[in-house]
């Protein structure tokens, strides 16, 4: 819980995610919104979620869960969904986000390593061209 003296956290929300909760219906959307309330006030409100899904976690809103995590002085909403599917789905976007992060890790590297060879300049331990990811 954050103190008085505290900044006052922030909330991050996808647009996707905006329009989701736009769309609610007006009472659910009233619960939802009291529920991002109490996650702000306290982050540890919702369940930790563990094996794949470590570092997120669940707060319980009727039949939906919105997964979340704490990001520094910010809480990312990830997903929010029905409790029988948003656990597989929010497994498929952290996959995906990973794997973007990592093809756009390579293109970096991939980068320096063409720079410093355009300019004569011998290349440096570790400076290989990454290798292609298998799909």
């Amino acid at each position: 819980m954050t103190s008085s003296g505290d900044r006052p956290r922030r909330l991050r929300v996808s647009k996707q995610l905006r329009t989701l909760i736009r769309q609610l219906h007006p009472e659910l959307k009233r619960k939802v919104h009291a529920a991002l309330d109490e996650i702000l006030r306290d982050p540890a409100a919702g369940k930790t979620l563990v094996a794949e899904l470590s570092g997120l976690r669940s707060l319980r809103v009727g039949r939906m869960r919105i997964i979340y995590r704490e990001a520094g002085p910010h809480v990312e909403l990830i997903a929010l969904g029905p409790r029988r599917q948003i656990y597989a789905d929010t497994l498929r976007l952290l996959k995906r986000e990973r794997a973007e992060r990592a093809a756009r890790a390579d293109l970096k590297k991939a980068r320096r390593v063409l720079s410093r060879a355009g300019k004569g300049k011998p290349p440096v331990k570790g400076d290989e061209l990454p290798k292609r990811r298998k799909k």
